[in-house]
């Protein structure tokens, strides 16, 4: 999506998927929404860098600490997992 591609993310971040079990084990696109975390920071601070679920897509901005919202999206159709393929998928 090309909303992550231009947000200032940390340069080791943990993703974390929502997925339909049927559709991933077909191979096609399951994954309904994600979550990004920052993989470097410390326990005090556990804010998602950002999260999308169907229609909507959500930023924090540590600057300004704040929720950010991306208005008018269209429903986000399945896409792919990042770990399909991957040795281990749980």
């Amino acid at each position: 999506m090309a909303m992550y591609r231009r947000l200032p993310l940390s340069r080791w971040v943990w993703v974390v998927e929502l997925a339909r079990r049927e559709e991933r084990n077909a191979g096609e696109p399951c994954v309904v929404a994600e979550a990004v975390l920052d993989a470097t920071d410390h326990l005090r601070d556990l804010r998602v860098l950002a999260w999308r679920v169907p229609g909507q897509f959500f930023t924090w901005s540590p600057d300004s600490d704040e929720v950010r919202v991306a208005e008018g999206l269209d429903p986000t159709p399945m896409v792919s997992s990042v770990a399909y393929g991957s040795s281990e998928v749980v």
